[in-house]
C-alpha cells in the first residue's frame, strides 16, 4: 500500500486538477474483485522451469516369453467342446463334472475366459 501512495503521489504532480471520492463496495464488485484477485500471493511459486535431459533410459524393457501351446488334449478340450458345440463324454460322471465346471467359464471368439462378479474375467 506504501508503494502505491508513493507512486500516486508522483502521478498527482502531472496533473492540472484532481478528486478522490470515495465509492461504496456494492457499486464497485469489479474492482473489489480484482483488488481481492490481486493480493493473492504466489510469491512462494517459482517461476524457473527445470529441464532434465536423459541420457540413458529410465524405464529397463521386460523380455517377452512366448506361449507354446500343447499338442493334443488338455483339461481345457472336454470344457471347450461341451461350451462350443455341446458335446459331452460318454461318462455321466465326467459329463456331470463338465456341466458343472462350465458354469464357471465363458468362451467368446475361441478363447476360454473363467467368469468373475467382482474381478474381470480372467
Amino acid at each position: 500500500m506504501i508503494k502505491y501512495l508513493e507512486i500516486a503521489k508522483g502521478l498527482v504532480s502531472r496533473f492540472k486538477t484532481f478528486s478522490i471520492r470515495q465509492v461504496p463496495q456494492s457499486k464497485n464488485k469489479k474492482a473489489d474483485a480484482l483488488s481481492k484477485i490481486v493480493s493473492t500471493s504466489f510469491t512462494h511459486l517459482s517461476k524457473q522451469v527445470l529441464v532434465e535431459v536423459l541420457e540413458t533410459k529410465s524405464i529397463i524393457g521386460k523380455e517377452v516369453t512366448a506361449v507354446i501351446e500343447e499338442e493334443g488334449p488338455t483339461w481345457m478340450t472336454e470344457l471347450v467342446n461341451y461350451l462350443k458345440e455341446g458335446t459331452l463324454p460318454e461318462d455321466e460322471k465326467v459329463a456331470r463334472k463338465i456341466r458343472l465346471k462350465a458354469r464357471q467359464y465363458e468362451l467368446m471368439k475361441g478363447i476360454l475366459y473363467k467368469r468373475s462378479f467382482l474381478t474381470p474375467w480372467l
